[in-house]
């Protein structure tokens, strides 16, 4: 179970090898994960580029009030297996 206060990110994107094209056209979002990425842009997620060249991460965090728990980790489920492989929730202090 994940607890409250912890953000969905990743702290560095070292060693993280990037997909070539091929790969990026098998992966396909089902249309309740792109609903929720819609709604989650328009309240609590929010997107960053580093550079001009580079592909946006997505960031979102939620503050540490135990009735927000569910929420969390119901979001964490639900793009977790778009995530970096081996993600962990961390407390953002």
């Amino acid at each position: 179970m994940f607890l409250p206060g912890l953000a969905l990110n990743a702290k560095s994107t070292l060693g993280i090898t990037r997909l070539n094209q091929s790969a990026r056209k098998l992966i396909t979002l089902p249309q309740e994960v792109f609903d929720a990425l819609i709604g989650l842009m328009l309240s609590d997620l929010h997107a960053a580029r580093r550079s001009p060249t580079s592909n946006a991460r997505l960031f979102f965090a939620q503050s540490g009030k135990p009735e927000k728990s569910e929420f969390f980790n119901n979001v964490f489920t639900l793009l977790s297996p778009f995530c970096t492989p081996g993600l962990v929730p961390h407390l953002k202090s």
